[in-house]
């Protein structure tokens, strides 16, 4: 972005340059409709061709709304760029990338890489160090993305050592590709993660109080469920509170349950559940098997499915007995 005249905030109200200050980091505007001739100035003034084209296309379809519906005035308008978005989202990207070791890179599979020249890196200010590798990143990302880190940043800067300058901040008992994954996530809000390392992801996210990392990779999970390993992911969705990757768990489960009736695991799960019942008696319900019989009735449509569904209460009654269990 680039200013020709230094008086050119002496000619527009401050809030348009908020309002273009917020769509340059979000790629999203929100004005006052009696600034956006303010903001249409700055567009201008500031080489953003594509602000200038989405913002007349705005005006646009107010003027049209307003015309289809007599007597509405619109006071607000807002602008959401799709096309800024994904430019801002590689930009990011790339930023991230020069910022994680080199040997790491090639871990973050699937990740765009525009061919462009690698640049110097770019006021950074604080280092983190991770089983021997080095992140160099920008606190600003790390504290407006995570109260945790904005803790550690503010609060604990006595215990950290330099490199040329910067801070560096010593990460301990978080495996290095999980940390890359948490790097990539603060920068670019994308979910990059590999299964056999997405619990430690998962961990990592928790711990550094990421809520959309932490769905992010119950997303992942559910997107590939087995009957070899729904049980555990069942149990990390309860340890992880991720009531949607708990749901799929338990749908999966009533899809299978005929082959899931042997498993041990499934087993365990129900004894634990009948166990921690308080003052639980003979008949009282079992939270998974409740869940489960709800699911295989509530989708029943058909005769043919009440007949399916019939089949599957008899598993779980049977398994019950197996177990020893009434409920």
């Amino acid at each position: 972005m680039c200013l020709r005249q230094g008086n050119i905030c002496s000619q527009v109200h401050p809030s348009a340059f908020k309002s273009l200050m917020q769509y340059i980091y979000t790629a999203r505007l929100e004005t006052h409709i009696e600034g956006v001739d303010d903001c249409m100035r700055l567009a201008v003034q500031c080489r953003l061709p594509l602000l200038k084209k989405e913002l007349k296309n705005m005006v646009k379809k107010v003027n049209s709304y307003e015309c289809m519906k007599p007597g509405t005035s619109i006071k607000t308008l807002t602008l959401e760029s799709a096309e800024l978005a994904a430019k801002l989202q590689q930009d990011l990207g790339v930023l991230c990338l020069q910022g994680v070791p080199q040997k790491l890179r090639t871990w973050l599979k699937g990740v765009r890489r525009p061919r462009r020249p690698i640049v110097p890196l770019f006021l950074v200010d604080i280092c983190f160090s991770v089983s021997g590798y080095k992140f160099y990143c920008h606190k600003a990302f790390f504290c407006g993305r995570s109260e945790y880190f904005n803790a550690l940043l503010r609060d604990h800067f006595s215990e950290t050592t330099a490199d040329n300058g910067k801070p560096v901040v010593t990460i301990r008992n978080v495996p290095v590709e999980a940390f890359a994954a948490v790097v990539y996530y603060i920068y670019t809000n994308v979910v990059q993660v590999r299964e056999e390392h997405t619990l430690d992801v998962l961990c990592a996210a928790d711990m550094y109080l990421l809520s959309g990392l932490k769905r992010g990779c119950g997303t992942f999970l559910g997107s590939c469920l087995s009957t070899e390993n729904v049980v555990s992911r069942l149990k990390t969705a309860r340890l992880f509170q991720l009531p949607q990757l708990e749901d799929q768990c338990i749908r999966f489960m009533c899809l299978h349950i005929d082959k899931l009736m042997h498993d041990e695991g499934l087993h365990d799960l129900i004894l634990q559940d009948a166990t921690e019942v308080r003052g639980r008696q003979e008949t009282d319900s079992i939270p998974i098997i409740d869940d489960i019989r709800y699911h295989i009735t509530s989708d029943v449509q058909t005769v043919s499915e009440m007949g399916e569904a019939s089949e599957k209460l008899q598993i779980i009654d049977r398994l019950l007995e197996d177990l020893g269990l009434d409920a």
